[in-house]
């Protein structure tokens, strides 16, 4: 079950505001996290370190990607590469109910697990999985979200090909140092 001390003081400390049913949402997420975490290996975190690495993480941008969907004008079609355990994109699904989201993730297992957390999440319609490698998408988004999915020199130039003219590409590498490391090479 969420820390939801944890999780509220977190989301109070980023200036974020969730409903209720949201936060229940990221409950039955973590739930599901729990559960198969040591059968498909989805995060290297338990307890206050899953709740801090990862949700409140997915979550930090929230602000800017309301503004930036604010301004083009509300519903915004979104994916996340290599989805994995779900992060970033099953948060902010939850956190922007007016965004659709593509969850495009290789390993069939892990697609497996995104699709029950999608049904838990009460997500359908809004979230799809999709079991595809990257160059098999030919969708474009507005929003693209990657978390250790690859280097981000590596990743770009793929990106191009599905981020609309005027998308955005929200790399969560963690330290800016890894970010800035990367980009020199």
């Amino acid at each position: 079950m969420v820390n939801n001390t944890m999780l509220l003081e977190g989301l109070d400390a980023l200036g974020i505001t969730l409903s209720v049913s949201q936060i229940d949402q990221l409950s039955r997420f973590e739930t599901e996290i729990s559960l198969f975490n040591d059968i498909y290996k989805l995060v290297n975190a338990k307890g206050d370190e899953l709740i801090i690495k990862h949700f409140l993480a997915s979550l930090a941008p929230l602000p800017i990607l309301r503004d930036i969907i604010n301004r083009k004008g509300g519903a915004t079609q979104c994916a996340d590469i290599g989805s994995g355990g779900g992060f970033p994109a099953i948060p902010l699904s939850i956190a922007l109910p007016e965004t659709s989201w593509s969850l495009i993730e290789r390993s069939k297992k892990r697609c497996g697990f995104l699709e029950n957390v999608v049904a838990t999440c009460n997500l359908y319609g809004r979230v799809s999985v999709l079991d595809r490698d990257l160059k098999e998408i030919h969708q474009h988004y507005d929003v693209v979200t990657f978390r250790a999915f690859s280097s981000i020199n590596d990743v770009l130039s793929s990106l191009q090909t599905i981020i609309s003219e005027d998308g955005i590409i929200c790399a969560y590498k963690g330290k800016i140092e890894t970010s800035m490391e990367e980009l020199k090479h």
